[in-house]
């Protein structure tokens, strides 16, 4: 099954919020409210939304948001899938389409670094390029990838 990725509109952020939490718990709610308002848009310095879609319903998202002070630089923040759709590719599909996000916004000259910190196993991400540079303060792997500039955007509506 194909499934469509999109940037978050204002009519899906409390469905949205609903999937971080089935994903990350409860406790995540309050600042899932807090932080997801933000992500709505495509506004320059601040984070954005995509979120994979079934039909209508969101069944996935990741953030994208660049690192203040460090031109090019960029983070890919809470990526999840819900259960039931999980092991069909979806995860990296986001992951190659908030990179693919990213790419569109770096002028073709340049490259882009990606950062994203994961609870998870590491080799996920380094499955699809990433490498570990070091650990959080959480003990979480701190994983870096470098983008080079896209020769054809392919662009997310």
């Amino acid at each position: 099954m194909e499934y469509q990725i999109k940037l978050m509109e204002e009519n899906q952020l409390k469905e949205t919020i609903d999937v971080c939490v089935n994903c990350f718990g409860k406790d995540w709610r309050k600042i899932a409210e807090a932080d997801f308002p933000e992500c709505v848009g495509t506004y320059p310095y601040k984070p954005t939304a995509l979120v994979a879609l079934d039909d209508s319903k969101v069944i996935g998202m990741s953030v994208v948001t660049p690192v203040f002070f460090a031109q090019n630089s960029y983070s890919i923040a809470w990526l999840c899938v819900e259960e039931e759709y999980r092991s069909q590719g979806l995860g990296t599909t986001l992951v190659q389409k908030s990179e693919e996000y990213i790419l569109e916004r770096v002028s073709p000259s340049n490259n882009a670094m990606v950062m994203l910190a994961s609870g998870i196993d590491s080799k996920y991400y380094e499955s699809l390029g990433y490498s570990k540079k070091c650990t959080t303060p959480d003990d979480d792997p701190l994983m870096v990838k470098h983008l080079k500039p896209l020769n054809n955007p392919i662009g997310i509506v």
